[in-house]
């Protein structure tokens, strides 16, 4: 008589995130997180398609309005619709999000890899280093960097990438 093992088939990734949505989901808070962040990012992602106006367009005549059925948000002091700089926004803050994510992991996750594989002195060293960064408060050390490099994307991408990769090499 043989013995026969049945070997589970490894889940695919897609199977996994099915999994992790549908357990998130059949909670109720997860399921209106799942849906407040559905509805953000696609928000983000198709906004040009209904921005209501240009949102470079300056009109000194429209200076400081408050909110009407054109308007929904207001104008600003330059009269420049608020509502469609918000949406647009969204999706400026999805791409630093994401590419700075990217870095974070890939310079981060390196990092942290060498030092688990070499192990030894330049382990230690190395995170106690990270340690050292650790324990500087983030949004102090990028309020530096903004006051000094300025608030563009090519900055804060960057900026972002290296703050947020100290935790990676720890894990």
């Amino acid at each position: 008589m043989t013995l026969v093992i049945k070997q589970e088939k490894p889940k695919s990734t897609f199977s996994k995130i099915v999994e992790i949505i549908s357990t998130m989901a059949s909670r109720p808070s997860g399921l209106i997180g799942l849906i407040i962040l559905v509805f953000h990012v696609t928000l983000a992602i198709t906004s040009p398609l209904y921005a209501p106006h240009d949102y470079k367009a300056i009109d000194p005549s429209l200076m400081l309005q408050a909110p009407s059925s054109e308007y929904w948000f207001g104008t600003d002091s330059l009269g420049r619709d608020v509502f469609t700089r918000t949406i647009l926004g969204g999706r400026t803050a999805l791409t630093v999000t994401f590419f700075g994510s990217l870095i974070a992991l890939l310079w981060g996750g390196a990092l942290g890899i060498f030092c688990g594989l070499v192990g030894g002195k330049i382990d230690d060293v190395v995170m106690r280093i990270i340690d050292a960064f650790l324990s500087i408060p983030w949004i102090l050390a990028m309020l530096l960097i903004v006051s000094l490099l300025g608030t563009s994307t090519i900055v804060l991408i960057p900026a972002l990438g290296f703050f947020y990769g100290k935790g990676i090499v720890r894990v």
